[in-house]
């Protein structure tokens, strides 16, 4: 039996309290040595690990880059398998290393794409993949391979092609979610139809558009650092203003590494002379939101936890050392 005593943080801020090991139980207050300052690991809530291989320079607009037939599509579709797996094994060692329990991976070529899913569900204590169909038939041969469905943007596809597929899904107990508005904004309406579970980026809509985008939906991941390299300059203030789920994730792995605590850091750093983000809503949206959303949508996951070895620490010293900090896993489910 092992006690862990020390500060938890609890979805706001930090509580002093205590786990024990044995009952596997939290308990308010301190019993015995106060040594650690605790965390739940992060959740990666937006990745594309399948092209960790690319080591080249991404040039030109976020079309050029990553919209159909762009640089991204032309290298994902000559990779040999073999290439593509160890760089994703690469990948998935580093997201371990830096802490997080997992990440929600979307792929692209429908049945193809998921070749590597091994790689991402075998590595990782939560390793979700959302898969991109080609049709409803190969949906229906990958159904139990995959967490749910990630789309592309709205504008990039046929309502006819994706209310199926979604209509699938939502019978299935799958995920639906899609990019949506990165660059430019694009139809409300439209993504509605979709029923998502959870969107991703949303940075072009302006704050009206963002409280009327809490009836398609609670939850939206966004990517700072990726944004800033294809430009875009957001706000990320606006989505909790208008009461949305804020998640973070890294997005692609050839332009940014997949850890969590630099995403954290980055998007305070930005924040602070904007448009104030405290720690404890930035460690939030990587640590608590992404698990509050899969309990909603009855999608199990392992809950791991971060101890770092200072009872001192705070939300704020955390986000400032971007991980550096040594730590143990615990793997525990507390309720406060």
């Amino acid at each position: 039996m092992t006690v862990i005593c020390g500060n938890f943080f609890n979805g706001s801020g930090m509580i002093e309290g205590h786990f024990d090991t044995g009952d596997g139980k939290f308990r308010h207050g301190l019993e015995g040595r106060k040594e650690y300052t605790c965390i739940p690991a992060p959740m990666n809530s937006h990745t594309h690990l399948g092209d960790s291989f690319i080591v080249d320079e991404p040039v030109g607009t976020l079309m050029d880059i990553v919209g159909p037939g762009g640089f991204k599509h032309r290298n994902l579709s000559a990779v040999s398998v073999e290439k593509q797996v160890s760089s994703m094994r690469k990948a998935v060692e580093y997201i371990n290393s830096t802490g997080s329990s997992g990440v929600i991976d979307f792929r692209e070529a429908g049945s193809a794409g998921i070749r590597s899913i091994d790689v991402i569900r075998d590595g990782l204590a939560n390793g979700l993949v959302m898969a991109r169909p080609e049709n409803l038939d190969d949906l229906e041969r990958i159904a139990r391979s995959i967490a749910g469905i990630g789309f592309s943007a709205v504008s990039d596809m046929s309502m006819d092609y994706a209310i199926p597929l979604c209509d699938y899904a939502h019978r299935n107990g799958l995920i639906v979610a899609s990019h949506f508005s990165e660059n430019r904004k694009e139809s409300l309406e439209k993504v509605s139809d979709l029923s998502p579970d959870f969107l991703v980026h949303c940075t072009a809509l302006d704050r009206n558009d963002l409280e009327d985008l809490r009836d398609v939906t609670e939850y939206v991941a966004v990517t700072p650092r990726s944004n800033r390299f294809f430009g875009i300059d957001a706000d990320y203030r606006k989505f909790l203003d208008a009461g949305l789920g804020l998640m973070l994730g890294t997005d692609n792995a050839m332009t940014c590494s997949p850890d969590m605590f630099v995403e954290m850091e980055f998007l305070y750093r930005i924040q602070r002379n904007r448009n104030y983000m405290s720690p404890d809503e930035v460690i939030a949206m990587a640590c608590t939101t992404p698990y509050r959303m899969l309990s909603n949508l009855h999608t199990g996951y392992r809950e791991k936890w971060l101890c770092f070895r200072d009872p001192e620490m705070t939300s704020y010293s955390i986000i400032r050392s971007s991980g550096r900090i040594p730590f143990i896993q615990l793997e525990a489910h507390l309720r406060f």
